[in-house]
């Protein structure tokens, strides 16, 4: 229900403040039926999670109705926003290339099916 600009905007909205995000990739899980974004926090960064979560949250109900009405009826669970350890970013770069990605070229989906990440994210959460 979301879409990568939606998630781009919000950051690029953060990050005229302050710089909030490192980097950070948000994974769809059509079994639980919810997203996971995972945030590299840049290390002079003074916001916490909980808030950012809160704000990231509240600022996709009002840019997006389908995924705010999914959310009041419990169809959608809210985001959940999951801090990486410092160069976790790296370590994913590396991987990627490892299974073939060109360096010269390396890009990624911000916004992807859990389904299709076999990095493990969750083995360099804080």
């Amino acid at each position: 229900k979301l879409s990568e600009k939606q998630l781009i905007s919000f950051f690029e909205m953060q990050n005229s403040k302050e710089h909030i995000a490192h980097f950070f990739i948000c994974l769809a899980d059509l079994v639980t039926q919810s997203y996971t974004l995972y945030l590299e926090l840049d290390p002079n960064c003074k916001k916490e999670s909980s808030k950012l979560e809160v704000e990231l949250d509240h600022y996709l109900k009002t840019v997006n109705i389908e995924y705010a009405s999914k959310v009041a009826d419990q169809r959608l669970a809210p985001i959940k926003i999951v801090l990486l350890k410092n160069g976790t970013a790296e370590l994913f770069r590396s991987h990627c290339i490892k299974k073939g990605q060109s360096e010269a070229q390396f890009k990624f989906l911000c916004l992807q099916l859990k389904t299709n990440i076999d990095f493990p994210f969750e083995s360099y959460k804080l």
